[in-house]
């Protein structure tokens, strides 16, 4: 199932297979690096981190409508 969130001010989409890094993104991680992940996907296109469990996300910036979606989930 696709969900839709508010984080940082950013509307992100993913399914239930990226919830870890949904909670990650809004909970784990310290702000400088959220403001970082969010311009280097809007400025190129998508930027990877992993989680404290070595999980891969990716997070993709859609120049349409200003979104992103968040994909991975898998471990390093």
């Amino acid at each position: 199932m696709e969900h839709h969130k508010n984080i940082h001010g950013h509307v992100i989409i993913g399914g239930d297979e990226v919830e870890k890094g949904f909670y990650y993104l809004q909970y784990e991680s310290d702000p400088s690096e959220i403001k970082a992940l969010f311009d280097q996907a809007k400025f190129h296109e998508k930027s990877q981190f992993q989680d404290r469990h070595n999980r891969v996300f990716i997070l993709v910036y859609n120049r349409n409508d200003s979104t992103y979606r968040l994909e991975g989930g898998a471990y390093a």
